[in-house]
Formats: C-alpha cells, sequence, structure tokens
C-alpha cells in the first residue's frame, strides 16, 4: 500500500506520473462523488464480519441515520467515512508534510514538530493502511508508463443549514473540466500524450460534455480542441446514457423526500439525469457520432446487483449504462452496485482484471509498449535497499517506504526502461516486437486463392513423392524439402492451397504439430513480395501459435530490440529469431508451405533456400521435424542439397484432374465425337490448366448449348495456338471491337496504386476515353453485376472481380500481367516509347478529369441532408465511385511518371491545387483532423506528406523545408516524419543542403555557436542519416506549437540529424531566443558542455521557463559538469519540479550523483523536503534506488538541522 497525499475535493490532482509517461488516465467521479473516496475500497477488519452482515440488510433506521448525517455539524480536520462527503482537509505543501528528515528515515513523527495539518495526515495515512484506491494504488502497475489524474467538481447534497450547494449545470463542470485538463497539458510532450477517461455515472456525461466542447473549438479556441484530437478511448461505469429510471427511489428522494427535509439538490444536475432530457438525449447522439469520426473504443461497465435502499433495483438499468452501438463499445457486468461497482480489493480481484483488462484494451492502438505490460506483478522486496538504513528485515511503514512499490515498479516498467535484471527483454517489449510482425495483407494471397474444385488435387494426397515427403523414415533421403515446379497456369497455387489446408485440418488441435503457410504475390505490397514478409509471417504464425516461444527473442539485447521498433524488422533479426525458435520448438513437428518462389525478389531466393536447409538440419540437431514444401516457376534456378522435385504437368494426377475438369465444363455427352474433342483439348494443353479454363470458355462461348457440330468446334480449337502467351494474344486480337476502351482498361489493372472496385474502374475507363462523361453513378441506371460484367467485356476476360468480401478487380493469372509486359514493352516500344512512364501519365490524366468535374452540385446536395462526416463520406463514395481514388493518387501517378522520366514540370505548375484541396479535405473529413489541409497549403508540403520524392524537386521553389506553413505539421520536414515518409526526409534534407549558401564543416571544431552544434550533431547521428527514420509521433497526437519554434521541436524528439541541416547555412544572427533556449536544453541533456558554455556567455538564460529546464535535463542525464555550469551563473531556481514534481535534487538522489547533490545543496536554497507527484522526498529516492552517498549528505544535513 501506498503512502498517499491528501486529495481536493475540488480541481485536478496528479497521482502518479512516471519518468517518460505515453499516456494520460484520467478519473471523473459521479454524483455526490469525490475525487478519492468514490474509487476506494475500504479493508473491514474481519472481526466485523457479522457488521457487515447486518449492514446488508435493508433498515430504515440505516437510512435514517444516513439522512441524519446531513444536518450534522462538520467538525475540524473531519474525514467522513460515508459518501456523500462533507468536508476533507485540504492539500499543502507548505503544511501537511513536515517531519525533521531522520524521523522521516526511522518512521517516527514527534508531535511536537507536526503542523496544524498532521492531525489530518494521520487519519489519512490510517485510512490508507485500511483501503485501496485503485487509481493510485493498481493502474500504475498495470498501465506503468503513465500519468494518472483525479477530476473533482461540486455535485454535493446538503442541509440548507451547512452551506449553499453549487449551481453549476452540467455544461458548466464540463467546461471548467475541459479547462483544468487543457491547462495541466501545455507542456510540447503534454500536448500530444494520449488520454484514457475514466468515468462514473454522471462522471461520464460530464466527459462527454467536455468532448463535445473541445470539439466545438476547432475554429474559435484551437488549444481547446487539443484534448478531442489526444482523446484514446472511455470507459464507463454505470453511465446513464439515457437517464434513470423516474420512478427509482433515488428520484423520489431526489424531488420530494429530501426537499421536505431541507436538504438541497441542484435541480440542473439532477435534471440531467433524468430520462428524456434533451441536451442528454442530442450528447448521446453526437458523442456515438464523435466515437465513429475519432476511432475511439469504448468500455461500458454495467452494475450486476440492485441496492436495497431502491428494494433490490439498480440505480441504473443496463439498457441506459451503455451507448448500445456494438461497432465502438465493448460492454460487461462487475459483480457489485452502482457505488461499489468501481472499487476493488487489489489486483487479485476478479472485477479489478476485467477494468485493467479493458484499459490495455482501450491502450492497444497506441501501439506502445506500456499497454501490454503484465498486470500482475510480484510485490517488490524492499529489504535489498532499505536494509542499508534500517539495518532490520522490517522497516517501519513509513510513506515512503510504502511508496517504494510504486516507484520500483516504475523504475522497471519505463518505455525505455522495460528490463527487469541486466540486459534482458522485457515481456512488455516482447509484445511489442512481435506486434511488429504483422502486416495488414498478411494472408490476403492465400485468402483470394480459388479453392480446388470437386475432386481436383486429392490425387496429390497419394502420390508416393509427397508420402516418402511426409515419412520421417525416408528423411533422411530428403532433408525435408518437397519443390513442386510447373509452368504458368499449372494450377501450383490452388494445388498449395489444397495441400496447406488439408494438414491444417489433419492436425488441428494437435499439441506437437504446427502447419503454416506464405504464398508469395508479386504484385502484392513489399511485405506480400519480400523474404522479409515471409520470415514475419512465419515468425508471427509461430509464436502466436506456440507462446513459449516468445523466449526465442531473448538473443536480442535491449538496444537491439529499440533498434527494432524504432525501424522495424529486418531479415538477419528475423533469421536469427527463427533460429532460436526453433531450438525451443522440441519435440514438436512444423511443415511450411511457401508459394510461388518466382514472383519473390530473384536476388533473395538462394539465400532464403540455404536459410531453410539450414534451419531443417538445425531441427535434426534439436528433435524438430521441420517440413518445407516450396513451389514455383521451372525457375530460379536453386539447387537444394536433399530434396524431392516434382514437375506438375508430368504426374498423371495432374492430367487427371485436366481430363476432369473438361469433361465437367464441355458438356457434349459420351459420343465418339466428343471424346475426340476432349482428348485434342487435353493433348494440345501441355498440361497448362489456365489454356484449357480459357479454350472452354471461348468455345463455350461461341458455341452455346452445343448448337453446332462438333466438328465445326475442333475446327475453332485447331486454330487455338497451344501456348499461353499466344492464346493471350489471340483474346486481345480476336476481334478489332473496343480497342481504345481494352488499352486503357488494361493499363488501369496494371498499374492502379491499389486494386479498384469494379465501379471505380468503370468510370476509370470512361474518364481516359471521354474527360468530359459524368462521373455520378446512378443505381436505378447500373447495378453492381454490370460493373463486373464491364470488367470481362473491357478486358476481353484477363481481368475479374474477386469473389471475397473485397469484390477487387484483378488478372485471371499472375502470367497475364507478365505477357502484357512483354507486349507492349517490346512489341510496341517504337510506337509507345516509355510504355510504363506514358501509362502513369494516362492514369494521371483520368483522375485529374474527375478532380475538374462538375461534382459540386452533387456533394451540396448530400451535405443539404445534415449527414454526418463519416456517413457523408460514404454517400459521396456510393453516388462518386471514382472521386476518392482520383484525389488520393492523381499526384501519385505524377510521381510515378516524373521517375519514368515522363517531365511533369508543366503538369504541376497547372495543377489546381485548391480544387484539389476542397475535394480532398470533403473525402477525408472524418479522418484525422490533422491530415486536413488549410486552403493556403503549399504543393511542396503535401508531396513531403505524400513521400512524392519525384515531384519534390520541381516543388521546391527555393522553399526551405524547415519553412513554417500553416498546417498541422507546420513544416514540410515535420510533415513527411510524421507521416513516416523516409525517403522524402531524406531528400528534403539533402535539398536543403544543396540551396544552402555555404557548406557546413564537417569535421574539426568551429568557433561559432551554430558551427558547434553542427559538429556536435555531425559526430553523432548525422553520419547514419541515411539509416530508416522513424516517425515523431502519431499523427493524431502530433501538434507544433509555434510559439516554441522548429527548433525546439527538433530538440524535444531528440531529431540531431534534422537539427545538422536546420543549422546548414545559417548564422548565430539567424537564431531567435526561443531556438537558443531549446539549443540548451538539448545541449544540457546531451552532455555538449561547449554549446552549453557559449549560450550561456552570449546572453543566454539558464532558465527559459520551459520544462524540462536545462538543470533538470543536466542532472537527470548525469552531466555534472553542465550542472555546474548552469548553477555558476547564480539564476537557476533548484526547485524547480520536472513533470513528475521532482526536482534537481530528487534526480541527484535517483543517480547517486554525490558531487551535484553537493553543488545544489551549496546553493543554499534547495528544498531538502521537497515531494514528489508521488510523495518522494530525496532521501526516500536515496533508498529507493540505493543511492548510499547522497544518503549520507542528507541524513547529514538533516541531523544538522535538528541539531542546530
Amino acid at each position: 500500500m501506498t503512502g498517499r497525499f491528501p486529495v481536493p475535493e475540488n480541481g485536478l490532482t496528479v497521482l502518479y506520473e512516471s519518468q517518460r509517461p505515453i499516456v494520460d488516465i484520467v478519473f471523473v467521479h459521479g454524483f455526490t462523488g469525490h475525487p478519492e473516496h468514490t474509487w476506494t475500497k475500504r479493508k473491514v477488519p474481519s472481526r466485523h464480519a457479522s457488521d457487515r452482515q447486518r449492514q446488508k440488510e435493508p433498515s430504515r433506521s440505516r437510512v435514517q441515520t444516513r439522512l441524519r448525517s446531513f444536518f450534522r455539524p462538520k467538525r475540524e480536520n473531519e474525514l467522513p467515512t460515508t459518501l456523500p462527503p462533507m468536508s476533507r482537509p485540504k492539500y499543502s505543501v507548505a503544511t501537511g508534510f513536515t517531519s525533521p528528515i531522520k524521523d522521516e528515515m526511522m518512521g517516527v513523527r514527534d508531535s511536537s514538530s507536526i503542523s496544524s495539518g498532521s492531525s489530518s495526515t494521520a487519519i489519512l495515512e490510517e485510512l490508507s493502511e485500511n483501503s485501496i484506491y485503485w487509481p493510485l494504488d493498481l493502474v500504475p502497475r498495470t498501465i506503468p508508463n503513465s500519468r494518472v489524474l483525479t477530476y473533482g467538481y461540486d455535485t454535493h447534497i446538503r442541509h440548507w443549514m451547512a452551506g449553499q450547494i453549487s449551481q453549476k449545470s452540467l455544461v458548466d463542470h464540463a467546461w471548467d473540466f475541459l479547462c483544468s485538463l487543457e491547462a495541466r497539458r501545455r507542456y510540447p510532450e503534454e500536448v500530444v500524450r494520449p488520454i484514457l477517461f475514466i468515468a462514473h455515472s454522471l462522471g461520464g456525461l460530464v466527459v462527454k460534455a467536455a468532448l463535445r466542447h473541445s470539439r466545438d473549438c476547432l475554429g474559435t479556441k484551437a488549444h481547446f480542441r487539443r484534448i478531442f484530437d489526444a482523446t484514446s478511448g472511455i470507459i464507463f461505469f454505470g453511465t446513464p446514457h439515457r437517464g434513470a429510471d423516474p420512478r427509482s427511489f433515488v428520484h423520489h428522494v431526489l424531488t420530494a423526500s429530501f426537499m421536505t427535509l431541507g436538504v438541497q439538490a441542484n435541480n440542473q444536475i439532477v435534471d440531467s439525469l433524468m430520462p428524456n432530457n434533451q441536451y442528454a438525449t442530442d450528447l448521446r447522439g453526437q458523442f456515438s457520432i464523435m466515437c465513429h469520426q475519432m476511432g475511439w473504443r469504448v468500455y461500458s461497465f454495467h452494475e450486476e446487483y440492485g441496492v436495497p435502499a431502491l428494494f433490490g433495483k439498480k440505480v441504473v438499468e443496463d439498457v441506459s449504462s451503455c451507448l448500445d452501438d456494438p461497432i465502438v463499445e465493448t460492454k460487461q457486468h462487475i459483480a457489485s452496485d452502482h457505488m461499489d461497482m468501481c472499487r476493488f480489493s487489489g489486483a487479485d480481484d476478479p472485477e479489478y482484471f476485467k477494468v485493467a483488462a479493458a484499459m490495455k484494451f482501450l491502450l492497444e492502438p497506441l501501439g506502445k509498449p506500456a499497454a501490454n505490460c503484465a498486470l500482475y506483478q510480484s510485490p517488490c522486496n524492499l529489504t535489498t535497499n532499505m536494509d542499508y538504513y534500517y539495518g532490520s528485515d522490517n522497516p517501519p511503514a513509513t510513506p515512503e517506504s510504502r511508496a517504494v512499490t510504486l516507484l520500483t515498479a516504475e523504475k522497471s516498467n519505463q518505455e525505455d526502461l522495460l528490463v527487469p535484471e541486466g540486459d534482458t527483454i522485457s515481456p512488455a517489449m516482447k509484445d511489442s516486437l512481435f506486434s511488429l510482425l504483422y502486416f495488414p495483407k498478411i494472408d490476403e494471397r492465400l485468402t483470394n486463392l480459388d479453392a480446388a474444385q470437386g475432386t481436383t488435387c486429392r490425387w496429390f494426397l497419394r502420390d508416393p513423392a509427397y508420402i516418402s515427403w511426409l515419412d520421417p523414415a525416408r528423411r533422411h533421403n530428403h532433408g525435408g524439402f518437397l519443390w513442386i515446379k510447373g509452368n504458368p497456369g499449372t494450377g501450383k497455387s490452388t494445388l498449395m492451397k489444397f495441400l496447406f489446408e488439408h494438414a491444417r485440418r489433419k492436425d488441428f488441435g494437435s499439441p506437437s504439430n504446427y502447419v503454416f503457410s506464405f504464398f508469395f504475390l508479386a504484385r502484392g505490397t513489399d511485405e506480400e513480395r519480400s523474404t522479409t514478409g515471409l520470415y514475419r509471417s512465419l515468425l508471427h504464425q509461430l509464436l502466436y501459435k506456440v507462446p513459449n516461444l516468445h523466449d526465442a527473442l531473448d538473443w536480442l539485447t535491449v538496444d537491439g530490440a529499440k533498434v527494432i521498433q524504432r525501424s522495424g524488422w529486418h531479415d538477419e533479426a528475423l533469421k536469427q529469431t527463427l533460429r532460436h525458435a526453433i531450438r525451443l520448438l522440441g519435440r514438436k513437428r512444423l511443415t511450411i508451405f511457401v508459394d510461388a518462389l518466382d514472383e519473390c525478389d530473384q536476388y533473395k531466393v538462394a539465400d532464403m533456400v540455404a536459410f531453410f536447409e539450414d534451419l531443417c538440419e538445425l531441427g535434426s540437431e534439436t528433435n524438430a521435424q521441420l517440413q518445407i514444401c516450396f513451389s514455383s516457376r521451372h525457375y530460379p534456378t536453386v539447387v537444394v542439397q536433399k530434396g524431392i522435385e516434382l514437375t506438375l504437368e508430368k504426374t498423371g494426377g495432374h492430367d487427371q484432374d485436366i481430363q476432369s475438369y473438361i469433361h465437367a465444363r464441355l458438356r457434349l455427352g459420351q459420343s465418339k465425337q466428343a471424346e475426340l474433342l476432349r482428348s485434342e483439348i487435353f493433348t494440345k494443353s501441355g498440361g497448362i490448366f489456365l489454356w484449357v479454363v480459357l479454350v472452354l470458355d471461348i468455345l463455350n462461348s461461341e458455341y452455346p448449348n452445343g448448337s453446332v457440330s462438333i466438328s465445326s468446334m475442333r475446327s475453332r480449337l485447331h486454330e487455338i495456338p497451344p501456348k499461353l502467351h499466344d492464346l493471350f494474344d489471340v483474346i486481345l486480337t480476336r476481334d478489332n471491337d473496343n480497342l481504345p476502351k481494352l488499352h486503357v482498361a488494361l493499363k488501369w489493372i496494371l498499374f492502379t496504386q491499389r486494386p479498384l472496385l469494379p465501379q471505380e474502374l468503370y468510370f476509370a475507363v470512361h474518364l481516359g476515353l471521354d474527360g468530359q462523361c459524368s462521373t455520378v453513378w446512378d443505381p436505378d441506371d447500373l447495378d453492381q453485376n454490370q460493373f463486373v460484367a464491364f470488367t470481362r467485356t473491357c478486358s476481353k476476360g484477363l481481368a475479374e472481380v474477386t469473389g471475397n468480401e473485397r469484390n477487387v478487380v484483378q488478372f485471371i493469372h499472375e502470367s497475364v500481367r507478365d505477357f502484357l509486359f512483354r507486349k507492349y514493352s517490346h512489341e510496341k516500344a517504337e510506337n509507345l516509347g516509355n510504355f510504363a512512364g506514358l501509362s502513369h501519365n494516362l492514369l494521371r490524366d483520368c483522375c485529374l478529369a474527375q478532380l475538374n468535374a462538375r461534382v459540386d452540385g452533387e456533394i451540396e446536395s448530400l451535405r443539404s441532408l445534415g449527414v454526418p462526416a463519416a456517413g457523408l463520406e460514404d454517400q459521396i463514395r456510393a453516388r462518386l465511385p471514382f472521386l476518392q481514388y482520383a484525389v488520393d493518387n492523381v499526384l501519385h501517378h505524377s510521381d510515378a511518371a516524373q521517375q519514368m522520366g515522363i517531365d511533369q514540370q508543366t503538369f504541376v505548375a497547372s495543377f489546381p491545387r485548391g480544387r484539389w484541396i476542397f475535394l480532398h479535405n470533403t473525402c477525408w473529413k472524418s479522418q484525422i483532423p490533422q491530415d486536413i489541409y488549410t486552403p493556403t497549403a503549399s504543393l511542396f508540403y503535401i508531396a513531403s506528406a505524400k513521400n512524392l520524392v519525384n515531384l519534390l524537386p520541381l516543388l521546391r521553389d527555393g522553399r526551405s523545408c524547415f519553412s513554417v506553413e500553416g498546417e498541422s505539421y507546420a513544416t514540410p520536414y515535420f510533415a513527411s516524419r510524421v507521416h513516416c515518409s523516409a525517403e522524402a526526409s531524406r531528400l528534403l534534407l539533402d535539398l536543403e543542403i544543396q540551396a544552402s549558401a555555404t557548406m557546413p564543416s564537417r569535421d574539426g571544431r568551429s568557433q561559432t555557436l551554430v558551427g558547434l552544434v553542427r559538429d556536435m550533431c555531425n559526430n553523432g547521428s548525422r553520419r547514419h542519416r541515411y539509416l530508416e527514420f522513424g516517425h515523431l509521433d502519431n499523427r493524431k497526437h502530433f501538434m507544433f506549437l509555434a510559439d516554441i519554434g522548429v527548433l525546439s521541436h527538433l530538440v524535444t524528439y531528440n531529431d540531431d540529424t534534422g537539427l545538422w541541416y536546420f543549422l546548414a547555412g545559417k548564422c548565430d544572427a539567424d537564431l531567435s531566443e526561443a531556438d537558443r533556449n531549446g539549443l540548451l536544453i538539448w545541449a544540457s541533456g546531451n552532455g555538449h558542455e561547449d554549446v552549453v558554455r557559449m549560450l550561456l556567455e552570449t546572453g543566454t538564460a539558464p532558465e527559459c521557463g520551459r520544462r524540462p529546464t536545462p538543470l533538470l535535463n543536466a542532472v537527470r542525464n548525469y552531466h555534472s559538469k553542465i550542472a555546474k555550469c548552469l548553477l555558476a551563473t547564480g539564476e537557476v531556481n533548484v526547485n524547480i519540479k520536472d513533470g513528475g514534481g521532482r526536482t534537481a535534487l530528487h534526480w541527484a538522489a535517483i543517480n547517486n550523483d554525490e558531487h551535484t547533490a553537493r553543488m545544489i545543496i551549496e546553493t543554499g536554497i534547495a528544498d531538502i523536503n521537497a515531494r514528489s507527484m508521488d510523495s518522494h522526498t530525496p532521501i526516500s529516492f536515496t533508498a529507493l534506488y540505493g543511492s548510499h552517498e547522497v544518503a549520507k549528505i542528507l541524513t547529514a544535513i538533516g541531523e544538522g538541522n535538528m541539531n542546530s
């Protein structure tokens, strides 16, 4: 149990703050509640069990006693033991905790030295021993990297003789709450920090109303809008979204009984809790819209039991205590009544487990390890460090000793200190690394593949080669390898899907057999066509199915794991982890199917095959049984040392599948002529399944229902070439109908930025033929089936619409793509020139035609219906199907054309930027607000955010990438970093250097401040500037603060690379005061003593009103010499605190920095009794962190004060 400071009844109080919090968790109590008591579970001694039993029985005298308590006069410093509270001692830093250091260390308080506030403090300590205040006692252990706050407001009911009641309405309380929270979140690291709200009863309505206020402040008080943008999720405990039952006892008490007894209640608040309250009803609808708009997750807890005073009824029924919106909300019951549903007995309380799980669930989208920290942590062993002082295994229970548990949890679970001991990565960091293995299209190729038809592919299960591969006794012959090869179109992928699904079904539920797969896709994303994606997918499947294999990550050092967290997984780390996983697999069987090796990067295939051979050998050494099945075309020509190779078109079973398919699709009866035709089709196919499929389509379409003689069909068959690519050419040229439409359609499918929906393809093709055509979809004129038919006809059967839920357009086979590239790039090279570049140019013009189309009337008519932003976008997409693709990708196609050598200077010069911004904002209004552009946004800024590296040199026009625009991310450079546009970030910095009037020195020591800082950066991270950039922060939470300038933001995010380039070509006179202040903080924290000295010598103030101060930054990063420079100015306030309430002396104690501690104390103004937010003094930190030398200094000072 932690020692606690008294929590004020009103306002916002910080209960806990880790060193680097990544989320603010804000508690808001309900009607007549209290910021502490509402969330506190009292522990009643066991000898009173019979009394507790009697308390559960409803009693009229008990109710009367509770009512009489409202009349009883308040006694000085009295702490209430029942709710609602009547009084509370105010928190006072000056008088609340004052006792000599030696007494603090010994856990003894001398009554003569305790101030007037001590009686309340003593009572509070007694209460804390017998209670669990879970926002302070449990939440920091569940979400260590957090800051926990609680908010109090006055909704108490009082007798008229006890004083006036608050007359604030729900709206007033919500506005005050918003103002208090915004005021507490103004430092750069705070304004972008996500928020999780936890509210009980009426508090939920206060939170919803505050968020509505915040949302509406976008155009007037933008700083209040930050709360709305930073919100990540909300947990509601019994919040009456639809009001309480008007027939309930509570309603009668508030409206009748209490009034007759002279008890006053705020009617405005009471009314807001009633059903059908207009404001609450409107708020409920608006809040649901906000949740969908911002992607908030919501957890609603229902009370399971009623209360005796209501004759067993619930205070808030289930139908009212939820949003009833399954898309954003998760609902669950708490096994308590309305008052006790938000009180828990400890970390092992099953009901708290539900809440802890909800908090982690809501924080998952942050993508940070804190949300995945272990829920339960063993109690910390306090004796190791404390025995030094106490000389006993059982030190007295002082507030400092009780706080050790929290601070130990904080220290061992920081975002950058996720290490229990030594250099071992923590479970939280392992969870983070595991989550980075996943990618969005990890199984999409497998899902999209058609399943084997009828009984096809079953023959392979009886094939001798397959049986041999499965037989462990024959493993010495093949080493666990089976490689299936075949020509394009033979059905290899379909067979691999069949084999994988059959093996998975056979081994389903087996604790010792695991079956995994990966299907390469050349037209897919980078992950889908690379060995990196293969390794990530297999490792993700392995660690997901076998959780104990997470120990395979133990080989990583903490620093190595952090590199992966910043820059993502790379091949060598993935392969090393897979090797360790195989070592830990034990006597288990692992079967892996890898399809379409020919669609992978050919330079990586040989290395990948060799790696799998190593894995199989390693498995043999560790008794694990690995079986690897590859499939590919007849290339790449990689030889395995051991293995079975099978050519699909030479197997009898494959031939039988083709013959069965021909017989099933060509229904001509059993005549000799029919059998002869089937035999000729099979012979001519050469074992190419796709050829058979296409030929049967031609014959069945040209001769439907056997309407002509079989001899005519045989004659047509003789006209069809036997080679697949020749067949494609015949299909394209068999008639000259709609050739322009054919070429536009094929180019769209070849070069689209993402797979198109059939209705998108329809309008894209028509815009390519006629830029003035209508792009409005009238469902009464065209239905979805017609779009599907258009896809087939405009591509002459070479494209199809997938049959899964995505329904996107794709070629019928990857070999079609190969054929078209060869056809267009070689046969017509002299006519078409740069085929890819000109194709992107064509697609760019189609998109531009959509931008210029007259669609404003359609948008305005939809807008006039009053549909919310998210719904409006859906309706625009339905009415104007191609608009969003055109807006999103017109510049991407221009960028691709520029890359291919098609000059885009004229296009970008005449690009309708204002029109594009209007349509972009319309299409993305409900998405992340920071991605909305102002009308003045430059194309240079937009291209930086979109990673359009080929257009950036054309758009720079003398601008600096650090020039501030009126956009959310301020500068093109920040826009590129926030959007993870790594290539754009690198190019922008190189362009910055090229445009500089003078090239900065890269070696030696410069004599100017700017030169000195550049040298510092050059010696650090700049030499690695071509490594992958990480992003600055989540787009939803990044906020640029104009008053502190660009340089300070670079400092805040430790971007030495950006800082080096920012200073390129500048001189000292170019630096503003804000720039100098930012540099001082940066240099103090990074140990650049020369820079600090030069800044101080040239007049920079040692304190600038920003947090952390230079002194705090220097001391907490062990830079004693810099601390000495700052202290020597005599202008430093050593008692300024950081976000956790820690002074420089606190940090010297944490770091056991004896020299710095002496310098701070010698200033004569250091407050050695200063308490951090979690009530720690410097001396208690020395006990916690084992800082023996600093402890001796502080103890000596304490004894000196006592003797003086």
